[in-house]
């Protein structure tokens, strides 16, 4: 549990730090990079609140869109 919520924060300060770049390329990929940073510090909060199998399923399905 600690570790897959750690994950989740951990990729979602990645995608923090990058965020500024992105802006001064295009604002909607700044966007992008604020709203994944966003979504993945929400469900690390929701998973380790709770963990459930649509938690779980729930971080799969982010994490595999955020890279597809």
């Amino acid at each position: 549990m600690l570790l897959a919520a750690g994950a989740g924060i951990v990729a979602a300060i990645l995608h923090f730090i990058v965020a500024p770049d992105h802006f001064v390329e295009h604002l909607g990929q700044g966007l992008f990079m604020v709203a994944a940073g966003s979504l993945q510090v929400l469900w690390a909060m929701a998973f380790w609140r709770r963990v459930t199998l649509s938690n779980y399923v729930t971080g799969i399905v982010i994490a595999l869109g955020l890279i597809l």
